[in-house]
């Protein structure tokens, strides 16, 4: 049955590329529409606790996947999380030069290890335990010859049962690449354009949809590795590298990775989960109620116990509703109590102290009568409402006249969630930046 066989293998390569055609063109539209409508600032009223288990899901994947790349064999992963765990530590505590203490750390293992194999008279094809699977690189005009050039042989049939998982798959994607984006600002000291971002996604998955590539965007660990190394936001060195060796391995071969061992990518994994675990699921106990800490570990246990993002978000969110509904039912709608007419009085002021409060108020000083209970939905209104009055004030008003002080009247408040702390710090600071 040899020309059925043959019938069938193309068939199979190009419904394959055209299956990721799709999704590439799918996600790379949906990307660079968000960011065109300027969908991305919705994302800002994802609480802050499950922003943090996003984070946690993350390390934990990655330190899945470490386990994983190690074959689960303690030989190789212990050695493996022995390195990588403490050389976060040592980038985080900044121990050391990072452009020598961690390519130190990752080749001189490396190179002990390819000593112990060839001083034993072995070939890296005789520790198959340590080594991947070997790859077999494919040119990179396959995608075309094989795949958009035999369009003809596209089973839709086949193609037209995997639309249920694309869906999915598009809102996982989408929900990923946007909560990384969000999370941006809190691993790196560097404010970010959503919107220019999500368009650049798009636009730039333009090239790997016409090459038949699975759809790509930003992936934090790897900037947060990256910003580990070099120190600083500003240098472009660590991507004009990675570009230069995509590049070539994309035209030449990708068979060199065939020298790389199990446990030298555990390290690098090792290395980028820690920084989630350690500041997300464990540093996030320093601003989060108790409560919400432990809403973080429920969403992660979904997580791990489902092995679908999406699951968990979707838990996280509907758990914060609920916590929001429970305690906003627990505000009261009287401000004070119950008076009669002889309990009240009214004060005062003098002259010269109204003048002075007057002179201040007329241009310096803004008064803010928060009231009732403010949460992430809520704050991101308030915020937005002073960004404008400040810019605007940038534009129109003479700098002696312009806001200097900003007064919030929190006797009516009742009190304010995680997101809502975290967002108003953000706020000062940048508004200690306006001159």
């Amino acid at each position: 049955h040899q020309v059925q066989c043959d019938t069938y293998h193309e068939e199979l390569q190009a419904t394959v590329v055209f299956t990721v055609l799709v999704s590439s063109a799918a996600l790379g539209l949906l990307f660079f529409l968000s960011g065109r409508l300027h969908l991305t600032k919705y994302a800002n009223y994802v609480p802050t606790c499950v922003m943090e288990a996003f984070m946690s899901c993350v390390g934990y994947k990655v330190f899945k996947y470490a386990l994983k790349f190690c074959s689960y064999e303690a030989r190789q992963f212990v050695p493996a999380a022995a390195i990588g765990v403490p050389l976060y530590f040592l980038k985080a505590y900044h121990i050391g030069n990072p452009a020598v203490v961690i390519p130190l750390m990752l080749f001189i293992p490396l190179g002990i290890f390819y000593v112990i194999v060839f001083a034993s008279g072995s070939s890296l094809s005789e520790v198959p335990d340590w080594m991947f699977p070997t790859v077999t690189n494919i040119e990179f005009w396959a995608a075309w010859t094989a795949g958009f050039a035999k369009f003809g042989s596209v089973n839709f049939a086949a193609w037209s049962k995997t639309i249920p998982d694309l869906i999915i798959m598009l809102v996982v994607c989408f929900i990923d690449c946007l909560l990384k984006v969000l999370g941006t600002e809190g691993k790196l000291p560097v404010k970010i354009n959503k919107d220019r971002e999500m368009q650049l996604f798009g636009a730039g998955n333009v090239l790997t949809t016409l090459c038949g590539s699975p759809v790509g965007y930003m992936q934090l660990k790897f900037n947060v590795i990256n910003f580990g190394i070099l120190g600083n936001i500003n240098d472009r060195r660590g991507s004009w590298v990675y570009a230069a060796l995509c590049g070539i391995t994309f035209f030449t071969t990708i068979e060199h990775f065939n020298l790389l061992p199990r446990f030298f990518l555990g390290i690098l994994l090792f290395f980028a989960g820690s920084g989630f675990v350690a500041e997300n699921l464990w540093g996030s106990r320093k601003y989060l109620s108790m409560f919400e800490w432990g809403q973080i570990f429920f969403i992660l246990a979904i997580f791990i116990a489902s092995g679908k993002l999406l699951y968990a978000v979707l838990a996280g969110v509907l758990l914060t509703c609920t916590d929001f509904i429970l305690t906003y039912a627990k505000v009261p709608c009287v401000t004070h109590a119950p008076k009669k007419g002889a309990e009240l009085s009214s004060k005062r002021r003098s002259q010269m102290l109204t003048q002075s409060a007057l002179h201040m108020e007329n241009d310096w000083m803004l008064l803010v009568r928060l009231k009732g209970y403010i949460f992430f939905a809520s704050a991101q209104t308030l915020v937005r409402q002073l960004r404008d009055i400040i810019e605007g004030e940038n534009n129109t008003v003479p700098q002696h006249q312009r806001l200097r002080f900003l007064v919030f009247d929190c006797q009516l408040m009742n009190g304010m969630d995680a997101s809502t702390a975290k967002t108003l710090r953000k706020f000062k600071a940048d508004a200690q930046k306006v001159k």
